[in-house]
């Protein structure tokens, strides 16, 4: 027995909802994590840093305005993560630095760090994050279900004729 067009409709409707295997962390932005809430000078610290390109190289840094300083390099493994441990330099002065790793890809996480004491500093501001209607994921659900809502109707407008 042929399936009916409207079967064919309805088969397609139900594949939207079943979930391809994909890599982890596609398309996720880089993260990098520091375990601490404050960081001193001459002294080693830890540091995660995820979803990088596999296998990739990152180069890590301080800056704090245009002062660049080189902490090292490291390596991601088969997932794009890595952990290592940096060290501030002797000298650096106290105060909120931004903590960068950087792939030559051009993938960037980033993350500020208290260095030496607060002195009543306070981080930078973030930006703010977008819209929750921007999201990609807000954005599939309300496609899925419109056509959902119209192959219902269609299906129903062809039982009242």
């Amino acid at each position: 027995m042929a399936a009916r067009p409207g079967r064919l409709a309805i088969i397609a409707a139900m594949l939207l909802f079943v979930v391809a295997p994909v890599a982890a962390h596609e398309g996720a932005p880089a993260l990098i994590v520091v375990p601490r809430d404050q960081l001193t000078q001459d002294e080693p610290f830890p540091v995660f840093v995820v979803d990088l390109l596999p296998l990739a190289s990152a180069r890590l840094s301080l800056a704090r305005g245009e002062e660049i300083v080189e902490l090292g390099t490291a390596q991601a493994d088969s997932f794009g993560h890595f952990e290592t441990t940096l060290t501030v330099p002797a000298g650096y002065p106290d105060g909120y630095a931004e903590l960068i790793a950087e792939s030559p890809d051009g993938t960037r996480a980033a993350t500020w760090v208290l260095i030496g004491s607060a002195g009543g500093a306070s981080p930078p501001a973030r930006a703010a994050p977008p819209p929750w209607w921007l999201d990609p994921s807000v954005i599939v659900l309300v496609v899925v279900l419109v056509g959902g809502a119209l192959m219902v109707g269609w299906r129903l407008r062809g039982r009242a004729a």
